[in-house]
């Protein structure tokens, strides 16, 4: 900005007349890695629209980061499906689980349908703060409480697969949707 103010005063100083503003560069695209501790493993299936994750022991996790997110939580809830190596539908409390981390220290974890609960846990100290587990319902309810009692802005979103499940397993995570976007390897 002090650029092309400084070339603005220049140019008019010697008459350039009229300067066109260079427009800035789009934003990155959105996209996922995996992080995996211990030898959990999470990659795309051959399909590129699936995510396997298996998790083989309780000091094993897989996470799916989201990376150039928009700062502002979307308005209705993400989702996804996911289903286990027998084929049955995921989840029923555990793992895989969506957790969207907020400015404030506050964060929403998750689970889409079937299931569709959410919670909000601690987000700091003092006058605004809310107890672990103090929220408990549906996403906009709980989208609600975190923009209530500690407001801020994402600064991470995540699928985590942990040893909330029985070990060792393999999910198969279809059907990402975050803020309006579908997430697939292409």
């Amino acid at each position: 900005m002090r650029f092309i103010t400084r070339l603005a005063v220049v140019g008019s100083a010697i008459g350039l007349g009229a300067l066109t503003a260079v427009p800035a560069l789009a934003s990155p695209a959105t996209n996922v890695s995996f992080f995996a501790q211990g030898s959990a493993t999470a990659q795309w299936l051959p399909s590129q629209s699936a995510i396997q994750v298996t998790v083989p022991s309780s000091s094993s996790y897989a996470v799916i980061v989201f990376h150039h997110v928009s700062a502002t939580a979307p308005s209705s809830a993400p989702a996804f499906t996911a289903v286990d190596a027998s084929g049955n539908s995921m989840p029923t409390s555990g793992s895989p689980r969506w957790y969207i981390q907020f400015s404030s220290g506050g964060y929403l974890f998750g689970y889409p349908a079937p299931e569709a609960f959410w919670a909000v846990n601690a987000c700091g100290a003092g006058t605004n703060s809310y107890d672990s587990g103090s929220y408990q319902g549906d996403y906009a309810a709980a989208l609600a409480a975190v923009n209530g009692y500690c407001p801020g802005t994402v600064t991470g979103v995540y699928i985590v697969n942990d040893s909330s499940q029985s070990t060792p397993y393999t999910d198969t995570i279809a059907g990402i949707q975050y803020n309006g976007i579908m997430y697939t390897n292409s």
